[in-house]
């Protein structure tokens, strides 16, 4: 056999190449959209966490989460937010938005004003049809509460196409004041979150285990991309002084957390909340 031969019938191995993040983002989508149908949702218990606005150094805004999942096929069974599938979690967040726009509604009746957060995962808009649901429910709520309203888009995954986050936030934006967006630890471009009308990035600081210096670069980081866009910059999950000061020193915007204050039943308004009174409730 000629070495010709030998090259034809034994071709080498050629090298795989790795999905790109827009394939990999669009396959999870399609394999989302093809799972079973989701269980019903009975019923949940909205908490709200205070947000704090550290250049007023006062509570303004609250995050609407939800507690206490309870479904159909297990009414007893507490159910954590992550092991639901994403049509799960947006029916999930569909009720937040009712249940917390309900206690918008009475409470600026009251003549309190405060911002309502609600938190909305990735997944949960990556298909045209759940951003379609997503948008017939939300013109159900009174157009005058949109102003009090920020979406929090969480957990997109690195590597996210521009074009894919852009018609999320397109499709929702008109039911809310702001669109704000976690980007995810250690991100390397911040170029899909630009020019697509967010008004902060943030980060989630509640899963992360990082040392004090890997979380120092990770919030300079954020805050530089977040002035370099001329975007307002936050972080969830703050949790110890260590982190408190780390935000500081970075001139982090808002935060929420434990380290702020725990989740409440109901929110309490605006309220003054002084660095110093922060630092005396974590010491």
């Amino acid at each position: 056999m000629t070495d010709s031969q030998n090259a034809h019938t034994n071709p080498s191995p050629e090298k795989s190449e790795s999905p790109s993040p827009e394939k990999t983002v669009r396959a999870k989508t399609a394999l989302y959209s093809a799972a079973p149908g989701p269980r019903e949702l009975l019923e949940f218990t909205p908490h709200f966490l205070p947000m704090w606005n550290a250049r007023n150094e006062a509570i303004t805004g609250y995050v609407c989460v939800p507690e206490k999942l309870a479904f159909k096929d297990a009414p007893t069974d507490a159910v954590a937010p992550s092991q639901l599938t994403p049509k799960e979690r947006l029916n999930v967040v569909l009720g937040c938005i009712e249940k917390g726009g309900a206690v918008l509604n009475r409470l600026l009746a009251r003549e309190m004003r405060f911002l309502m957060i609600f938190r909305i995962p990735f997944e949960g808009l990556a298909s045209t049809a759940s951003r379609t649901e997503f948008s017939a429910r939300c013109a159900r709520l009174p157009a005058d509460l949109r102003q009090y309203i920020v979406f929090e888009l969480t957990e997109i995954p690195a590597g996210v196409p521009h074009s894919r986050l852009g018609d999320i936030a397109t499709a929702i934006k008109p039911y809310a004041k702001a669109i704000v967006a976690q980007v995810p630890l250690r991100c390397q471009s911040y170029a899909a979150y630009q020019g697509i009308g967010l008004l902060g990035l943030g980060l989630n600081l509640e899963q992360a285990k990082l040392s004090t210096k890997e979380l120092a670069d990770d919030v300079n980081k954020l805050c530089a991309a977040a002035k370099r866009l001329a975007l307002y910059s936050f972080l969830s999950g703050v949790s110890d002084t260590a982190a408190l000061r780390v935000a500081r020193k970075a001139s982090v915007h808002f935060m929420t957390g434990s380290a702020i204050a725990p989740p409440l039943a109901a929110p309490n308004g605006m309220a003054r909340l002084t660095w110093a009174l922060l630092m005396k409730g974590t010491a």
